[in-house]
């Protein structure tokens, strides 16, 4: 892999378009992309609107982004419908969404449109007062051809049109998230209120709600009314209440994260597993073979070093197998790391000093003590600089150590007994012999005293020598070759001279 990559930096000299890794990279600004936003909008809506049984909906056009035949009646309808949205939006992020069910359930007919009255007294009970050439103007730009009605769903129309790839996407993985927690994969309603988190709904999205008033207001959005009988939520029943409240949010980053928190989707693992997916082939796209993996890294960020490029795949490949599968690149975490490191004022790119690294392992696991923080950036700080890079991080493998913490955690002593500390050891490496484990225990337990803090276990570097024995023990033999020592020792210290080495094997072959 490494090679690999080396090519990738020699032979692409332009920086290929930055890929979405992370919530703050969600971007959606061009021209095209408005008018796909647009058009993925208006589709969607039509198809709610079929769904709920509305026929004006079955015969309706698509409200063109662009072209018109009367491009000066489409701008004042534009204008009017947006500035009756933004004043709605005002009330909170369900006021669009109350708003258009009302409309839809006074809709007797079904046909799409409203006496002109009738609309303007919903627009009052949700407290938008409508000025008397506000309300002409809409009997003007939305009149029927029967008299004093309006069509509501094509003024509503002109307003819907930030329905994004991303925000679909983010959409789409929350449904099939809750999808799958349902017997038999089949989304019934009460996955929404097993699920949802009520510390998504604050008062900033919903003015004057009380924050155990929150799981309610959401449910409310949520009624009868809603799904068929069985309780069944299908795709459009769920799309309905977000695309409306997607007006709420100006930013996909804002929207996405939205999502994530009230159904618990962590935002990094449906970014990676979209940008693994896009890379990864048909046939198997749970696999992302070495050329592939390069591509994706560059798109990833044009800015990545090879330093970082190789520390990257070498994190992720865990088996060593020349290719990274789906699970491997989603438990890696890495790129949960690479945004704590672009997210946190560093005064470098993607280089810590001591107090930023330790809010960055904060970040990663808030059950770290503030002396156990303080080891794992010890162990990390290998050549005494006091700087951390992202690479570094990688290479050091600090994702592995901080799971490693996790027993310890468990602990009110927060130590681990020599039985507990085998199982360990074995999780990572089950071919371990009972002398290596014993070998391995005495080390660790530096103070003899029979059991073996998280403290202990960074200050020994117990896991740096065994993940570094198995990358350079190429045959699996649990034996190193002189040459795989070399490799082994280059790779500590890539200024080792030809006779530093052979004065390491001399001793080693003294003390045989």
């Amino acid at each position: 892999m490494p090679s690999a990559v080396r090519q990738m930096f020699t032979v692409s000299t332009t920086p290929s378009p930055r890929a979405l890794l992370t919530a703050k990279d969600i971007t959606n600004t061009s021209d095209e992309d408005l008018r796909a936003d647009h058009e993925r909008s208006q589709e969607l809506l039509l198809n709610i609107l079929k769904h709920r049984g509305l026929l004006s909906a079955q015969n309706a056009k698509l409200i063109s982004f662009v072209d018109s035949a009367s491009p000066d009646l489409a701008q004042r309808r534009l204008q009017l419908a947006l500035r009756i949205r933004s004043r709605l939006r005002a009330r909170g992020l369900h006021a669009v969404h109350t708003f258009r069910r009302m409309m839809n359930g006074i809709d007797l007919h079904r046909d799409g449109t409203c006496f002109a009255r009738t609309l303007e007294g919903v627009l009052v009970h949700m407290g938008v007062r409508l000025k008397e050439v506000e309300f002409d103007r809409i009997v003007t730009l939305f009149s029927t051809t029967t008299a004093n009605k309006v069509d509501y769903v094509k003024m509503l129309a002109y307003c819907y049109a930030n329905w994004s790839l991303q925000r679909q996407n983010v959409v789409r993985e929350a449904y099939d998230h809750l999808a799958k927690s349902c017997p038999g994969g089949i989304f019934h309603v009460a996955a929404l209120q097993h699920h949802f988190n009520s510390e998504a709904l604050t008062p900033d999205l919903v003015p004057g709600l009380f924050e155990h008033h929150s799981f309610n207001e959401f449910l409310f959005h949520w009624n009868s009314n809603v799904f068929n009988a069985d309780g069944l939520v299908l795709w459009l029943d769920f799309a309905d209440y977000y695309l409306d409240i997607s007006f709420f949010f100006d930013s996909d980053v804002d929207f996405c994260q939205y999502v994530c928190q009230s159904w618990r989707v962590d935002i990094d693992d449906w970014v990676a597993k979209s940008l693994f997916h896009r890379y990864a082939s048909e046939d198997n796209n749970d696999v992302l073979p070495e050329e592939q993996f390069v591509q994706m890294l560059a798109e990833l960020d044009p800015m990545i070093s090879e330093e970082e490029a190789i520390a990257f795949y070498c994190a992720i490949d865990a088996d060593k197998s020349g290719e990274v599968s789906l699970d491997e690149f989603l438990s890696s975490k890495v790129l949960k790391v690479k945004r704590l490191f672009e997210d946190v004022k560093t005064h470098e790119s993607r280089v810590a000093n001591k107090e930023e690294f330790l809010v960055i392992l904060h970040s990663l696991n808030s059950e770290l003590t503030n002396d156990e923080a303080l080891a794992v950036y010890q162990y990390a700080d290998v050549d005494g600089s006091g700087k951390i890079s992202f690479a570094a991080f990688l290479q050091n493998h600090l994702l592995k150590l901080l799971e490693f913490f996790h027993p310890f955690a468990r602990h009110r002593n927060r130590s681990l007994g020599e039985t507990e500390m085998r199982r360990l050891l074995l999780s990572q490496d089950p071919d371990l012999s009972e002398a290596d484990l014993r070998q391995i225990y005495k080390a660790v337990d530096t103070d003899g005293s029979g059991s073996i803090s998280f403290r202990e276990l960074c200050e020994s570097h117990v896991l740096r020598a065994i993940l570094l024995f198995k990358r350079f023990d190429l045959d699996r033999d649990k034996h190193l070759t002189q040459w795989e020592l070399d490799r082994l020792l280059m790779y500590m210290d890539d200024s080792l001279t030809r006779q530093q080495l052979d004065v390491i094997h001399g001793f080693r072959a003294n003390t045989n």
